[in-house]
């Protein structure tokens, strides 16, 4: 697998990026499906920063669920992308 797809595995801290966009932009349109989207970043930030300091598993160098967790996560945030474009809409409309 290309090394690009373990960027959020190796640093971790590059997952405040989404959770900081969504959480702005979930604040600015008022979407409660965005905040739930930004809650499931900061498990997977939870999540992550477990498996770094060995909490959760000792000994993970490559983790196989994560081919599971990307897909989920980036659909989670293409479903808060598109609440939010319509209760900007909605906002902007009345």
């Amino acid at each position: 697998m290309p090394e690009i797809l373990y960027i959020l595995i190796d640093y971790p801290l590059l997952i405040l990026l989404p959770i900081l966009a969504l959480a702005a932009l979930s604040l600015w349109s008022g979407s409660r499906t965005a905040w739930v989207v930004t809650a499931l970043w900061l498990l997977y930030l939870g999540y992550e920063f477990g498996i770094k300091y060995e909490i959760l598993c000792t000994d993970c160098v490559r983790r196989p669920e994560m081919y599971v967790v990307y897909p989920l996560l980036a659909l989670a945030t293409a479903v808060a992308a598109v609440q939010i474009y319509v209760h900007v809409r909605r906002r902007a409309s009345r």
